[in-house]
């Protein structure tokens, strides 16, 4: 059941409970997955280089004076860094992230590990560009005069390349590290495994921004004669993913898929998923710089006039980690409707429907208001409750919202209720005794 967006509740009592009436079983319905986009940030800076791991995202943002380094852990954003110096091009690693930022003579590189920040280098040089893998970094600097690549372990540094041409853009994944080099007056795409080092490619084009996964790397290149295209190397043999007249550019790699931007003006999202390839999105927006990670990809888009971090997954996804996964409170309305679609069993053969409505006063199993809190879920007599409140207590949410859409999903033997993109509770049914 769903209720119009122009809705108006009206809540005369002092405890509201949603009451899942019963589960109304549908056949599997034909169902094509769909994407589900969440805005990560929602100001008037410009929020830059997201860099996505295992749900969790690091960007910089301009905090009004200069770059700094925000954390967006699923939740709650934190930010990282907090000076007067420029702090860039983050690189995430399961809560860790590494960047570049300015000491006041150069750039340096600094890691954070979840709790204390350690600057990396103190040198003359320029460290730019790190990438970050379990606590050991890869990135490129100068110091003998030229870009060349470094790496360190978590515990030494050693420089990888050392030659004449320009090492740059360091893709590092457990010990092995891919970058571009221009060695031919051209840049070609190196690999080293730790060991020795190969070079991928040997043409006339360019090469640029190779990332790695496992022995195996996209990047892009024109070595069309034309324009930029996305390039796979599987470990074996090159594929060229993209074929058009477009400018494809800046892939991210993660287990055989790849994300990129392209288009000729504004860029777009665009995720290959080892067979096909999907348009992400489609606006009038600047969508680019895209991260990948399992399936989901951070971009950086400019939508609302200036770029904010955006986050999606497929519908499958968000449904398998539960719906709380996706943070509503920063949800609109109109994508709560949309979630709301995805997550009906009217609308889609993923989860199973269920029918619901409100109580007031008491409730089946709460004798007297006294047995459960605000916030709590409990199963009597084979059906559900949520126990709120008409000012949500407990919620953070100063009164019920005009126009709410309110909506429930059963999944995994958890209840979860949105109300106009304010996350509620995620509640178990686990009975109290």
């Amino acid at each position: 059941m769903k209720k119009s967006r122009n809705t108006q509740y009206a809540i005369p009592f002092t405890i509201l409970a949603l009451l899942i009436i019963a589960m109304i079983t549908f056949a599997p319905q034909a169902h094509t997955d769909e994407w589900v986009t969440r805005q990560i940030t929602h100001n008037t800076a410009v929020d830059e280089r997201p860099s996505l791991y295992n749900g969790g995202i690091a960007w910089q943002g301009w905090d009004g004076n200069d770059d700094e380094i925000y954390y967006w852990d699923g939740t709650t954003t934190t930010q990282v860094t907090n000076n007067a110096a420029n702090d860039r091009y983050p690189s995430l690693y399961n809560g860790g992230i590494a960047w570049h930022g300015y000491d006041g003579y150069d750039d340096e590189i600094y890691y954070y590990n979840g709790a204390t920040t350690t600057q990396i280098t103190n040198n003359t040089a320029t460290d730019m560009y790190p990438s970050l893998y379990n606590g050991t970094i890869a990135w490129h600097g100068n110091e003998d005069g030229d870009a060349e690549i470094y790496y360190y372990n978590g515990t030494t540094t050693t420089q990888i390349t050392n030659n004449t041409a320009v090492d740059q853009y360091p893709s590092l994944y457990n010990g092995e590290i891919a970058w571009c080099g221009e060695e031919d007056g051209d840049h070609e795409i190196h690999y080293y495994n730790g060991a020795t080092t190969t070079q991928i490619t040997n043409n006339t084009a360019i090469d640029w921004y190779p990332s790695l996964y496992n022995g195996e790397i996209a990047w892009y290149g024109n070595a069309d004669g034309a324009d930029y295209e996305i390039y796979y190397y599987n470990g074996t043999t090159t594929t060229q993913i993209t074929n058009n007249t477009a400018g494809d550019q800046w892939p991210s790699l993660y287990n055989g898929g790849i994300a990129w931007h392209g288009g000729d003006w504004p860029y777009e999202i665009y995720y290959w998923d080892g067979t096909t390839t999907t348009q992400i999105t489609n606006n009038t927006a600047y969508d680019r710089w895209p991260s990948l990670y399992n399936g989901g990809i951070a971009w950086e888009g400019k939508e609302d006039g200036d770029y904010e971090i955006y986050y999606v997954r497929l519908a499958s996804a968000w449904i398998g980690d539960g719906i709380d996964s996706l943070g509503l409170e920063g949800y609109s309305e109109a994508e709560i409707l949309q979630l709301a679609d995805l997550f009906s069993g009217q609308t889609s053969g993923l989860v199973e429907g269920l029918a619901w409505s409100y109580l007031a006063g008491d409730l089946p199993g709460d004798t007297g208001g006294a047995v459960y809190n605000i916030g709590d879920s409990w199963e009597y007599d084979g059906k559900y409750y949520i126990k709120l409140g008409s000012g949500l207590e407990g919620s953070g949410v100063p009164e019920l919202p005009a126009g709410a859409m309110p909506f429930a999903l059963l999944l995994g033997g958890f209840v979860y209720t949105a109300i106009r993109g304010v996350k509620v509770t995620q509640a178990s049914h686990a009975s109290k005794h």
